[in-house]
């Protein structure tokens, strides 16, 4: 039997459904939202369980498994959480699940530009500078990740008493109405809801509802769940009233599935623009069959719309064509010569994932001054992947000369943009590279990780925008 914090919440707990292109193995991921834990299951069998946030959630998939996403995930640690494709069927296991918290800098998916907006992200984008939200945005993770621990615990009384710190933390770091101050709002609010303190919860779940209204907008399936919240505590309190008319107004916010409506009606639309041979349409229509968004997912259709996208010139459609080619969903035979023609194209027009893959197909081709320009270009838009690689390749010194001032720069900058803090065992690390610099290599090295400033390409913006890129097409046609 759960334990009556536990508490899976239809609109911040989305489901991510994978499949396998060989045999009909269901795989889902959930996770919890007041712990923030992801349990993966196949066939319903619980296989693993982490932090939402980190890659290892997915890590019992096995080697060819290919993953369709629905949904975002946003957990309790106050993350955006995003499962992607397999991106290297070299690599047993393996499938990105990017941390789309905003103090790191992973790609960001519809879930969250729903929610904050271009503009927005930006400026989110440019805190990644600030070393003061830096440490503030690690301390509200840490008093989360406290909350959670202590209300496993059944202590709900000490849970609540951190959870509002991370809640003032959250105000001092962010504006009023940010994701990290509704999301600390949500958690304190269940916790005193949980303990019967209805006049503490009450003022939260308000103020929560007022943030999400603003940052969602008013028909979002995200508020029809905080005026449920919201009309269950009325009940709880014999204001039977109010509680209808809460319930009265959820019920009537489109839900996620007759959303899923308005994808078809989209797809359509695309679809038309597409045909007449619009580049931009046909990479757009090839995603939504890819995902089985609006239509029924087709990976076979999806190459073929990608193909006439990169024929075009799209730079996007032929980076989904490289990908087809690296052996993704396994619809044509794989070949890694076309694979990099095509993904060298996108990486070429900036798009950082592509300039991440291309980096790694250089390397193992022996390639390495072309690898590592590929990942320095990546990494100046806030790659991890990236920069981790290219701290191995400068602390090992075997392919480059050894340089540990970019070494000790990169591998610091990868955790501060990850995690938004340097953990001991990180800490570690970095001082088994410090004992081998001198003082003025060490200052350099801090001086580049304190200079640094996220530059993200337009291509890869634009990328990040999906649906609402698309959205946009179909209304300038």
């Amino acid at each position: 039997m759960n334990k009556p914090w536990r508490l899976w919440v239809h609109a911040l707990c989305w489901a991510v459904v994978c499949e396998l292109m060989m045999g009909s193995v269901g795989w889902t991921a959930e996770t919890d939202a007041l712990s923030g834990l992801a349990t993966v299951k196949r066939d319903g069998v619980p296989l693993h369980t982490k932090s939402a946030t980190k890659s290892e959630v997915m890590g019992a998939l096995p080697r060819g498994a290919s993953v369709q996403v629905e949904f975002a995930i946003y957990n309790a640690a106050g993350h955006w959480c995003h499962v992607t494709e397999v991106t290297s069927p070299r690599r047993a296991g393996y499938v990105r699940c990017e941390d789309l918290d905003l103090s790191a800098n992973e790609l960001v998916r519809e879930g969250h530009w729903r929610f904050v907006g271009e503009d927005a992200l930006k400026k989110d984008q440019a805190r990644l500078n600030d070393i003061e939200w830096k440490a503030l945005n690690a301390e509200w993770k840490a008093l989360n990740a406290e909350t959670a621990l202590l209300a496993e615990q059944g202590r709900y009384d000490r849970a609540a008493v951190v959870a509002k710190k991370a809640l003032a933390v959250a105000e001092k770091a962010d504006e009023p109405d940010s994701l990290t101050v509704v999301q600390s709002l949500n958690i304190l609010a269940l916790l005193y809801d949980r303990q019967g303190q209805y006049a503490q919860a009450e003022p939260l779940y308000k103020r929560s509802l007022a943030i999400w209204e603003k940052i969602a907008g008013p028909e979002d399936p995200i508020v029809a769940e905080s005026l449920k919240s919201m009309a269950a505590l009325f009940r709880k309190t014999d204001r039977e009233k109010e509680a209808e008319a809460l319930e009265k107004r959820a019920a009537a916010i489109p839900t996620i599935k007759q959303r899923s409506d308005g994808d078809r009606v989209l797809f359509e639309d695309l679809l038309k623009i597409a045909r007449q041979g619009n580049p931009e349409a046909q990479y757009h229509v090839g995603m939504m069959f890819n995902n089985g968004l609006g239509v029924a997912k087709d990976s076979k259709k999806a190459f073929e719309w990608f193909d006439k996208s990169a024929k075009s010139g799209d730079p996007l459609g032929s980076y989904k064509l490289g990908c087809y080619f690296a052996g993704q969903f396994n619809v044509v035979p794989i070949d890694p010569n076309k694979a990099l023609r095509y993904k060298l194209v996108a990486a070429q027009a900036g798009y950082v994932l592509a300039q991440i893959d291309v980096g790694g197909m250089y390397f193992e081709k022996h390639k390495f001054h072309e690898a590592i320009h590929w990942w320095e270009l990546a990494a100046k838009q806030g790659a991890i992947d990236a920069l981790y690689n290219l701290s191995n390749v400068y602390k090992a010194g075997k392919v480059v000369p050894k340089d540990n001032v970019r070494a000790f720069a990169y591998f610091k900058l990868a955790k501060l943009l990850s995690e938004g803090r340097i953990n001991d065992k990180a800490q570690t690390d970095l001082d088994e590279i410090k004992k081998l610099m001198s003082r003025p290599d060490y200052e350099t090295a801090e001086q580049i990780v304190s200079q640094w400033k996220l530059q993200p390409a337009p291509l890869t913006i634009k990328a990040r925008m999906g649906l609402n890129e698309a959205n946009k097409l179909v209304g300038k046609k």
